[in-house]
């Protein structure tokens, strides 16, 4: 099995060639030519089988209990405390185990953090936990039997953008292009001496650049100095919570500008309209998504439906055949042979006509073709123990760098005006 390291930079080398041909191709003002959309197609499809090997290979190091910041000379994670390391920051010192890991980071990276450095692998364990003692509203009494999502490089455990087939690409270093060919050749038959027609492909980028997604939370020192584990795991899945749930919602509903763009502001995406100031969910609407991808030949890869839950309990509620009871629109978590996840990251509170933040999204596609994308290999910790000092309060920010990219639009179809009551 080959290192993450190795097919990262297999990787690099085949993206600089793909760039040193259409730069080639542009700088003598022409239109590629076949033999090297030839070598395009060859890199494109290389860049995705490896993009398949680094998912792999992170589940695999995932299941052996490592992972590849575990690997080299990143120290033993065991003996960790994060509750030690914000305790130890806030006095404005940093030593034991917890400083080995945060240098370790720090020449891996290149850079000095504005606080101190921790490994993702860290911060993104599945975890179970109960706590007992205190009230709604203070630290670790609000916590009783949560699971919480991890974030970035192990995405995978419970949001749902992952969960329905999302590459994940972690560990990167610079902004990165993708190759997309977005209209293939095509041949024609032709009499024996005849011209054939010229049908270039059509080549451009998919661009992805880090953008930086960040939270801070507020800890009691108290909090703070109980280090059993279940104040540990609570710590953790705070700081990491806000995070990871925004970079799913990007994923499903981002609108841009900083944020990145997601399924349901992409352009081009297939279009099921339900009516004019929106409209309750048929049967045939529910085919008709599926139609919209199949009709783009993309329906192959990780294929699943997404709506939230107001939809769902719409579905599960009304028969496919009027005044009947006999089958309804969704049972189990299966539509039309396809998965049907629910996520309340999925908006219900979209416009179409006169129905003002009242509609619901349902989406259809391959959810392969979405990327989520990370930069670097910890999360930048900053321990503020003054601003809310009076208060008995240590406050954490927490940054990181990521980004989401669509690699074909019409891999997913949504319908947007879906009108239902809550349930």
């Amino acid at each position: 099995m080959k290192s993450i390291k190795r097919l990262n930079e297999e990787r690099s080398n085949l993206l600089r060639e793909s760039q040193v041909l259409l730069d080639q191709a542009v700088r003598e003002n022409r239109q590629v030519k076949p033999a090297e959309d030839l070598r395009l197609l060859e890199i494109r499809n290389k860049v995705f089988d490896i993009d398949a090997d680094i998912a792999r290979t992170q589940l695999e190091l995932q299941a052996a209990g490592r992972s590849h910041l575990a690997q080299g000379n990143m120290p033993d994670l065991r003996g960790y405390s994060l509750c030690r390391a914000i305790t130890q920051a806030g006095q404005g010192r940093l030593d034991g185990l917890e400083a080995e890991v945060s240098r370790e980071i720090e020449l891996r990276e290149g850079k000095a953090p504005s606080g101190f450095w921790v490994p993702h692998t860290l911060l993104t364990e599945r975890r179970s936990m109960s706590v007992t003692g205190g009230t709604t509203g203070q630290y670790g009494g609000a916590f009783v039997a949560t699971e919480v999502v991890g974030f970035i490089d192990a995405l995978r455990p419970f949001l749902r953008v992952l969960q329905a087939g999302a590459t994940a690409m972690s560990g990167l270093t610079s902004n990165v292009s993708l190759p997309r060919q977005s209209a293939a050749s095509t041949a024609s038959f032709k009499g024996e001496t005849a011209e054939l027609d010229e049908k270039s492909p059509v080549i451009d980028q998919l661009e992805l650049s880090p953008r930086r997604v960040g939270a801070w939370t507020q800890l009691s020192k108290q909090l703070l100095i109980q280090s059993s584990p279940d104040i540990e795991r609570i710590v953790r899945d705070d700081l990491m919570s806000a995070c990871a749930i925004a970079l799913d919602f990007a994923a499903i509903a981002g609108a841009g500008g900083t944020a990145p763009t997601g399924i349901l502001a992409t352009n081009a995406i297939g279009a099921v309209e339900g009516g004019t100031n929106g409209a309750l969910p048929e049967w045939a609407d529910l085919v008709a998504l599926i139609g919209k991808v199949a009709d783009a030949n993309a329906d192959v890869g990780s294929l699943a439906f997404l709506s939230n839950s107001k939809v769902a309990s719409y579905l599960r509620s009304t028969p496919k055949v009027e005044d009947t009871d006999s089958k309804m629109l969704l049972e189990s978590n299966d539509l039309l042979g396809y998965p049907f996840l629910v996520s309340n990251q999925v908006p219900d509170n979209l416009t179409k006509g006169s129905a003002t933040s009242a509609c619901s999204a349902i989406i259809y596609g391959n959810w392969q073709d979405v990327i989520l994308a990370s930069w670097g290999q910890g999360v930048d910790l900053l321990v503020d123990p003054f601003t809310q000092a009076t208060a008995g309060m240590t406050r954490v920010i927490a940054n990181s760098y990521c980004d989401v990219g669509i690699r074909r639009a019409a891999s997913f179809a949504a319908m947007k005006d879906v009108l239902v009551a809550s349930a």
